[in-house]
């Protein structure tokens, strides 16, 4: 017979907290090599065929990991190729507006999470990358529920808008446009990033092709497309708030989001972090932003 108060001999400690699970939405790094060429008679198409979000990078649901077919929400079916040869299905979109939740972040060492406020524990046992993760609604998908936005290193810094990405970052844009216009006219009471839909995509020049930097020095430079803020005026003054705000109905919704993943942003806070923000036996840490390089580490 079921005793409750059997209960009372249980550390609570040591009880197993999975904690919430969303889906995934990963960063594609986008790769030089597969621009698409031009054909010819005497060229191979199968060999040939590339582009896309491959070559331009942008925002990649794993099939196995959506939580619904997200064609009827405006996604592309996609799929990539590792450079094992496996080909990973999907759905992909260059650019998104999202409404950001919540957030959580943390160092990496070989896999292993450690906490935010514990960088130097962490460069103690290796080299710490930085791990971040944005539950975010997408809009014109909101029916479907939060997903998880995961993003490391120079990803998420883009994002950020840390360091030399100030002037391009997605949350340092909108924070100095939208949200600047938005506690205008609310001051002193200001406003979450939240209440507004934040567009976010791979970093393109005046005619469309992929913007590729190079970061890292010698052997462990590498070529890479960014997130940025996109579609923006370069003043508050000029944002029209109107284009922006979720609404009030939406607005309640991620209120309360944000209050019951306050959870979801502990998890990061423990050491006992490396489970956390799985799904469908996924885990985010091995959700990284994809490039044709290191797809075949994605655990899908």
């Amino acid at each position: 017979m079921f005793n409750a108060n059997a209960i009372n001999t249980i550390d609570q400690s040591t009880v197993e907290n999975e904690g919430a699970r969303y889906p995934i939405i990963s960063f594609v790094n986008g790769d030089l090599k597969q621009k698409p060429r031009a054909v010819n008679k005497n060229s191979d198409p199968a060999f040939i065929q590339s582009g896309g979000i491959s070559y331009e990078g942008g925002w990649f649901i794993a099939a196995d990991n959506a939580p619904e077919d997200m064609i009827k929400f405006g996604w592309k079916r996609d799929s990539i190729i590792t450079k094992a040869g496996a080909e990973i299905e999907g759905f992909s979109l260059r650019q998104i507006d999202i409404s950001l939740i919540n957030q959580r972040r943390r160092w990496l060492v070989d896999g292993q999470g450690y906490p935010w406020n514990e960088y130097e524990q962490a460069k103690a046992l290796g080299k710490p990358r930085g791990h971040q993760q944005f539950l975010v609604l997408v809009k014109n998908a909101e029916s479907v529920g939060p997903f998880a936005i995961t993003l490391k290193g120079h990803f998420g810094m883009a994002f950020e808008g840390a360091k030399q990405y100030a002037q391009t970052g997605v949350k340092s844009v909108f924070s100095k446009t939208v949200i600047a216009a938005a506690n205008a006219k609310t001051k002193p009471a200001k406003w979450p990033f939240r209440a507004f839909w934040m567009p976010a995509g791979a970093q393109m020049d005046g005619k469309g092709q992929p913007v590729f930097i190079t970061v890292g020095e010698g052997a462990d430079s590498s070529t890479i497309v960014v997130p940025v803020s996109m579609g923006l005026p370069e003043k508050a003054v000029q944002v029209d708030l109107n284009k922006f705000y979720v609404g009030d109905d939406l607005l309640a919704v991620v209120n309360q989001l944000h209050t019951e993943s306050a959870d979801w942003v502990a998890q990061w806070e423990s050491k006992m972090s490396n489970d956390a923000g799985h799904r469908n036996g996924t885990h985010a840490e091995e959700q990284p932003e994809i490039s044709a390089d290191d797809l075949d580490d994605l655990d899908v």
